[in-house]
């Protein structure tokens, strides 16, 4: 009987800890919040990495590249630039996928 009470204030004692900590962290990340309610520092770095993966992926400059190309050509057609700003658009979509998945 006194080690079930022991244990049950062991367990109270480390779930009031582990609970201060989580109030503590949010209170702090509620300092920063900005309108959206995400953090200011997680939403700069987030987007600052993000910015970086695609400006370093290769296909992504290649997607680029073409319909910078298409764009420049007055006889291209609206399919084919629907096309290529589709392709651009769908890597960005992976690369942010990658980004999310770590």
């Amino acid at each position: 009987m006194e080690s079930t009470q022991l244990e049950n204030t062991r367990a109270r004692r480390v779930s009031h800890v582990a609970t201060g900590d989580i109030i503590r962290t949010h209170k702090a990340r509620a300092r920063v919040r900005s309108a959206t309610g995400v953090t200011l520092r997680t939403t700069f770095s987030a987007a600052a990495l993000l910015q970086d993966l695609e400006s370093h992926d290769a296909v992504l400059a290649a997607a680029l590249q073409r319909l910078a190309a298409l764009e420049a050509d007055p006889e291209t057609d609206e399919l084919t630039l629907v096309a290529a700003r589709h392709e651009v658009l769908i890597r960005k979509m992976r690369i942010a996928g990658q980004f999310e998945r770590g």
